[in-house]
This record gives structure tokens, sequence and C-alpha cells, in this order.
């Protein structure tokens, strides 16, 4: 077997922490419990500070870019698309010892909103500022949070920008062990029991709605408005991203998931109410319409 020098190193943990995938591993003594035995050293894992940094100050500059918007829907959008960078980088980062590294983001990321909202409203920045729980965006993330946030009022409703340390660290000593296995029997029911036991958090799940569905929302004239797009995504939370009619799930089955409006006949005012709207697998949508349509005839 050969070994590559580029991808191959030795070094004393004990003495240097060596950088893997965006970690910084190092093995340190653990801390005092009682009743247990102490071991000498665990292994930790950190995210690397130069790394973040740099991921960091690109977020950084997409928040100075918002000025540039010229209404207030691309600001919604650009916003939409660093929510969806700051889950990411969080829920990357978050199987390490995190909690640090994500407060120092959210303080770099809140300056920058700041001088950010200084230029778009006036010097009283704190105008700009909502409680996280008041958002209309990431309801499932941001419910119940006292924090707040720098927010904009898009059709009558506060759009803002997510906090990395909601995402909370799920740093394991032990995550794997060696009888996790794909290739036994055994091996793949541990790992489903794994996977069962720590499913990704709520807080931590990516929106469905994308930047340009966002953006385009606030020049529609239909039912498939701004309102429809931020309340479907609630709607898929409370499903629990579910067939309301076959109970598939929409996300490990290979189906296309459609949000329906079980009455298609309400006033544009009210028809993309939450309770107004469920989701369904392709094949249960089109019985739906099928349905509609022989109660019509009838």
């Amino acid at each position: 077997m050969t070994i590559s020098e580029k991808k191959t190193e030795l070094v004393n943990l004990k003495r240097t922490k060596i950088n893997f995938l965006g970690f910084g591993l190092v093995l340190e003594k653990p801390r005092k419990e009682p009743g247990r035995k102490r071991a000498y050293f665990v292994g930790k894992a950190y995210p690397r500070r130069d790394r973040m940094d740099q991921k960091v100050k690109e977020l950084c500059q997409e928040i100075r870019g918002l000025i540039y918007c010229s209404t207030t829907n691309d600001m919604a959008a650009k916003i939409h698309l660093i929510n969806q960078k700051i889950i990411g980088i969080t829920s990357y980062y978050k199987v390490s010892i995190c909690s640090d590294a994500f407060r120092r983001m959210d303080y770099q990321l809140n300056r920058s909103a700041y001088y950010t909202w200084k230029k778009l409203r006036c010097p009283k920045t704190e105008k700009g500022k909502i409680l996280l729980a008041e958002l209309c965006n990431l309801k499932h993330r941001h419910s119940n949070s006292t924090e707040k946030t720098f927010g904009i009022r898009v059709e009558g409703l506060w759009y803002g920008i997510t906090k990395a340390s909601l995402t909370r660290s799920t740093y394991e000593q032990k995550p794997f062990y060696q009888e996790m296995t794909p290739y036994t029997k055994c091996g793949r029911q541990a790992y489903k029991y794994y996977q069962e036991k720590y499913e990704t958090a709520l807080k931590d799940i990516q929106s469905i709605n994308s930047e340009t569905q966002i953006r385009l929302s606030s020049r529609s004239r239909t039912k498939y408005n701004f309102l429809y797009y931020i309340n479907r995504e609630q709607a898929y939370i409370r499903d629990k991203n579910t067939c309301q009619r076959c109970n598939v799930n929409l996300i490990s089955s290979n189906v296309q998931a459609h949000c329906h409006h079980i009455n298609s006949r309400r006033a544009l005012g009210n028809i993309n109410d939450k309770q107004n709207l469920i989701w369904l697998c392709e094949n249960c949508h089109k019985r739906e319409h099928k349905k509609t349509k022989r109660k019509n005839i009838i």
C-alpha cells in the first residue's frame, strides 16, 4: 500500500491539533465527573477558526449587499439565501464542540446587519430589530425564542435573519462504534437505531422554499403569492413531511411533494391560511383534484 505524503501527517495529538474536514481534532483531559472513572485522554473536535471565519466573512458581505436590493421581496429573497447558508454551516459543525464558535458567528453577522440597517433605515437602528418569535420565516426554528434580530416588513409580515446559536451542539464522545457497519444485519439495525435516536432537530431543517420563489411571489396576482410560500412551510412542519392521505414519507421516498389547497374556492384573502393547506404526494394530489372535478360536475 502506498501512502500519499500530501494526505498523511504524523502528529502527537496530545501536543498538537490536527485539521481534518474543517474540524480541529485534539486529545484533552476530560472533565471530572463524580462516581465515574476518569480516562487519561479523550478526543475532542472543534470547528476550525480559519474555515469558519472565511464562511462568516462571505455571509457578512452578502448582508452588506442588501442595501442594493430594489424591492422588499428582493431583500427577503436575499435574507432567505443567507438563512439557508447559516443553517447549512451550523448543521455541519454542530457535531463538534461549537457553542462558542456559533456565538462568535452571531456577533459578526449582527455587526454587519447593524451597519446595513443603519444605511437602509435611520440612525435609530433598533427600529429594525424584532423578536425572532415574531418573524414569519422559519417559524419552526424561531418559536419560543426571546432573542432579537434585524428584519424587514414584507406585505405586512416581518422577515428576518436567523441566529446561528439556535442550532445546538450534538457533540458525542462515541457517536459510532465498531459494530455499526452496513455489512451485517446487526450493524444496520444499530445504525438505524442511532439515526432514530439522534434525528435531526426541527430547528435545523432547511426551508422548503427557494430564493427564486420568495423573490417572484410579490409579482404573483394569483393564490401563489408571498403568503402562500410562508404558510406552506409552516404546514409542512405541521404535517411532519408525510402525505396526509397515504402517510408516505415525502423525504425518504422517491415521490414528489405537493402542497394542496383544501378549498380552492376561497377568496384570495384567506385561501392561503395554514388550515387550508395540506401536503400530499403526487399521486394523492391528482386524486384530490379528480374528486374536486367530480363534485363540481355533480
